[in-house]
């Protein structure tokens, strides 16, 4: 794998989506230094990081290694499909905390007894 044309198209693409390093982390449940480390070629990236990579920049894994270029044509529909993801996300998260918290409040009634 060649890290650097892997972390320049990571970047460039990144850039074309309007992202930041900060953004895509968020997307990801990764670091932003994950990305940075990515994007320099520090560190490699495993398959499923890359094709959550590929889905969160709407494009294809064969485009980090120069095998063809994204469509901007589907640029919106991908958009969709990524916050989409993203508030599903959201939700699961919310209610686990949510879960927790009742267990929490389970706790401390039975530890006032």
């Amino acid at each position: 794998m060649d890290r650097k044309l892997l972390g320049s198209r990571i970047a460039d693409r990144r850039n074309y989506m309007r992202m930041s390093q900060e953004d895509l982390a968020l997307i990801l449940h990764v670091t932003r230094e994950s990305i940075s480390n990515w994007e320099t070629g520090r560190r490699g990236i495993d398959a499923v990081d890359m094709q959550r990579l590929a889905t969160a920049l709407e494009t294809t894994v064969g485009y980090f290694f120069g095998e063809d270029e994204p469509g901007e044509e589907n640029s919106s529909a991908g958009q969709g499909a990524v916050m989409t993801s993203i508030a599903g996300d959201v939700d699961r998260r919310l209610a686990n905390m949510e879960a927790q918290l009742q267990e929490l409040l389970e706790r401390f009634k039975q530890a006032d007894k």
